[in-house]
């Protein structure tokens, strides 16, 4: 798009990108060039430093003036989102990890997105965008990327459902309205590795619409040194945890026997088993109190599924992390 075509949209809110890191020497210079590349121009860019012990402070200070950094002491991610969230001027978010980048075009598409939403009369105040994104290595070299495409006019029960089949929403990929965090709080400190997921399901709890763009317009990287990889049998029970609350709640929202029986099963595809459990228990108190051959054999078929996916994806990210 060119220059014109960009001052020429209605609404051009001011946007902050959000660079969270520790310890982000040899990833951090790709994320805030990625950020500074932006098409679009009316953004900030606030890198939180939490407590880095190695030269990423030194790297922020190469910047001057191009970007804002505010450092405090190492308290997880968690902490340092919930201090950009603090001290952000923008009136949308856009969260990118350090070791992740944007493509040019991110935020422009986005508020693009928006423009057009606006003038189709939908309160945008009450929506979250989220595009697609890419794998890459330590190198920034493709390594692949997902074939599902987003319906991109979900109902929110819709989404929820999709995004427990198939993890949609990706936390560099979203752009969210500051309004938003005002309304449901600050992500929770107690469950860092997985309190992005939390914070999607409390806006959708809330009311708010996550809308797909079928537009890869992030890289993520894959590597080694990432926290659910260095914690991963923590990571495994705060994704459990927040299932079995994401589930409790969404169970009286659900208007159909077929929702339900869809819960369930997407819960058991991503090995969840305690909130599958509680779906379960629901499911045969408030449908029927008998079990079905049917149900025995799809469930353990779904548990088969899960085991071999995760076989596949521990040697995929062993070939692919080196």
């Amino acid at each position: 798009m060119s220059e014109t075509q960009v001052n020429t949209m209605e609404y051009r809110p001011l946007v902050t990108i959000l660079i969270p890191v520790y310890n982000g020497e040899k990833f951090i210079r790709d994320a805030i060039d990625s950020a500074l590349n932006q098409t679009y121009d009316n953004i900030e860019i606030l890198v939180v430093n939490d407590g880095s012990t190695d030269s990423t402070e030194e790297i922020l200070k190469e910047y001057g003036k191009r970007i804002r950094f505010i450092s405090k002491p190492n308290g997880g991610v968690s902490t340092a989102l919930n201090t950009g969230l603090a001290n952000m001027r923008g009136d949308w978010l856009s969260w990118l990890s350090h070791d992740d980048k944007y493509l040019p075009d991110k935020v422009l598409k986005q508020v693009e997105r928006l423009n057009e939403l606006k003038a189709s009369g939908t309160d945008i105040n009450k929506i979250v965008l989220y595009c697609r994104n890419e794998r890459i290595d330590i190198n920034g070299k493709f390594i692949s990327r997902k074939n599902h495409s987003y319906n991109e006019n979900e109902t929110i029960t819709e989404a929820m459902l999709s995004n427990i089949k198939n993890y949609n929403i990706c936390g560099c990929a979203v752009l969210v309205p500051k309004g938003a965090f005002d309304e449901v709080g600050q992500f929770r400190v107690e469950i860092p590795t997985v309190s992005d997921a939390d914070m999607w399901y409390r806006m959708m709890f809330n009311g708010y619409r996550f809308m797909g763009m079928n537009h890869v317009l992030v890289q993520s990287r894959q590597h080694q040194g990432q926290v659910s990889k260095q914690k991963q049998q923590r990571c495994e029970q705060e994704q459990s945890d927040v299932h079995c609350e994401i589930a409790t709640k969404m169970l009286p929202i659900l208007e159909s026997k077929e929702d339900v029986w869809k819960l369930e099963c997407y819960l058991v595809q991503r090995g969840f088993e305690p909130a599958a459990a509680i779906v379960e228990t629901y499911y045969r108190d408030t449908y029927t109190k008998k079990g079905h051959i049917r149900r025995f054999w799809v469930l353990n078929f779904y548990r088969l599924k899960h085991k071999g996916r995760n076989i596949l994806r521990a040697v995929y990210r062993k070939l692919t992390s080196k």
